[in-house]
This record gives structure tokens, C-alpha cells and sequence, in this order.
């Protein structure tokens, strides 16, 4: 799940489900995602996701 949490620390869901396939699309999407929520003073945080993702996002540096 993707959650994002809000300057006050409240977090709010946006995305549940299973996980897409780890790609670089994925990526992609994670890193406008986090890039538009710290514009905003909020971050976002992924709870859980599976080893092919992680490690994708420790190879591309997110």
C-alpha cells in the first residue's frame, strides 16, 4: 500500500491492493508521487512492498 502522510502526521491511504509488477513505470509513478507530496509539505510511505520492488528502488536510489 502507498499511504500519505500529512504535515500534521495524519495519514491517509491512497493506494491498497496487490502490488503492481515491479517496474520502472512503478518507479516512475512512486517518484512524481513522493516529488507533488513534498511540494506540498507532505511525504509518502509505503507499507509492506514485496523484495522485487525494493530492491528496484534501492538500484535507482529512492
Amino acid at each position: 500500500a502507498v499511504v500519505l502522510v500529512l504535515a500534521g502526521g495524519a495519514e491517509v491511504p491512497i493506494w491498497r491492493g496487490d502490488p503492481p509488477q515491479a517496474d520502472l513505470a512503478v518507479v516512475d509513478s512512486l517518484a512524481r508521487l513522493q516529488l507533488a507530496a513534498r511540494r506540498r509539505g507532505w511525504r509518502i510511505r509505503l507499507q509492506n512492498p514485496d523484495q522485487p520492488l525494493r530492491q528496484l528502488l534501492e538500484l535507482v536510489g529512492l
